[in-house]
């Protein structure tokens, strides 16, 4: 969106004329009132008619309007609870292993762009328009809430006995794909420990906030292939069914019932990083305000015109179940780093 475009006096024939002068695509339906709603953290307006009367515009924006709050949390929890009883049930198994993103994509919580593109970050930034350290930034909340849903649900599941799960690092070795044993795992923990202090990381997670994640998994990669043919590792939750029980406290959904719990479950996902969008940028807006304190890039990034827009973009791209493939797109893009071509 290209606020500098904007005056106050100017005035737009029609909403078409406002997105041509923002800069903005054309929308419809449910899409249209949330640009709408987004513009009106950067400016005021009357309509006279068909036209648009620019009447104010906000120096600093205002936070953006929340899409569901703490009021869904509750609610969607239930459904990610719903939605795991159906799937344990239909493995006709006592016991299963799921990786997260594996998870995630299967109750529909994402769509399939939001693994695949992460590890595509330069394409995607190139195919969007967006900085890199914006999508990042955006992965790494993202995966936090995510992460931290899917848990609570499974905790509650495990509370009441209806399932014991526990974590495991799952490994692809000699072409297939099976837990790690003891010595793996000691080979893994030795190998992630010495690329940190390579990096000069304190832990994983500062990787993903300085957007060097992907570094940070190749060379593990590459130590864990040399040392003991392992290709790759990621987490993964073994569980433990108390099929009878579950059986018994769940009731089967209808096909129906179960396309309406997953676009309510992919809808609330999207409210709930909304809320973490906004509250990243109103708690950088506030900091910047404030004399005494010293903003760091990330906070400085946080408060730019574009931030908002962008991470509500990468919400469209990477969760919003409805949202178009373009992994194959994103993946075919060539990217430049430091004079390399890459892929």
């Amino acid at each position: 969106m290209t606020i500098e475009n904007l005056h106050v006096g100017l005035v737009a024939k029609s909403y078409r004329h406002m997105c041509k002068i923002l800069d903005e695509s054309i929308k419809e339906g449910g899409a249209k009132e949330a640009q709408v709603k987004r513009w009106a953290c950067y400016f005021e307006h009357e309509k006279q008619g068909n036209k648009w009367i620019v009447t104010k515009i906000y120096e600093v924006p205002k936070p953006l309007p929340q899409r569901g709050g703490d009021r869904n949390v509750i609610t969607y929890i239930d459904t990610i609870k719903k939605l795991l009883m159906e799937l344990l049930l239909n493995a006709n198994t006592e016991s299963v292993n799921f990786g997260k993103n594996r998870l995630l994509n299967v109750l529909n919580m994402v769509n399939s762009n939001y693994r695949k593109c992460s590890r595509y970050v330069p394409s995607l930034s190139q195919y969007t328009g967006i900085e890199q350290f914006d999508i990042h930034d955006f992965y790494n909340s993202a995966n936090s809430t995510l992460k931290g849903n899917l848990e609570k649900a499974l905790n509650q599941l495990k509370a009441s006995k209806n399932i014991y799960y526990s974590q495991l690092l799952m490994v692809s070795k000699d072409n297939k794909v099976r837990p790690a044993d003891d010595n793996e795992y000691k080979i893994i923990l030795k190998a992630q420990g010495e690329i940190l202090d390579q990096m000069g990381l304190e832990h994983r997670g500062v990787a993903v906030i300085r957007g060097q994640y992907d570094k940070y998994t190749q060379l593990v990669n590459n130590l864990l292939i040399d040392r003991a043919g392992i290709k790759y590792t990621y987490e993964a939750y073994d569980i433990k069914l108390n099929r009878e029980r579950l059986e018994r406290e769940y009731i089967k959904m209808k096909k129906e019932e179960r396309l309406a719990c997953e676009s309510e479950l992919n809808k609330s996902i999207q409210d709930r990083i909304t809320v973490n969008i906004n509250n990243r940028h109103t708690k950088a807006i506030n900091k910047d305000d404030n004399w005494f304190e010293v903003m760091n890039f990330r906070e400085g990034r946080r408060i730019t015109p574009d931030y908002v827009e962008n991470q509500m973009r990468l919400l469209d791209i990477l969760i919003d179940s409805h949202y178009e493939h373009i992994y194959e797109d994103v993946k075919k893009i060539k990217w430049v780093n430091k004079g390399n071509l890459k892929s």
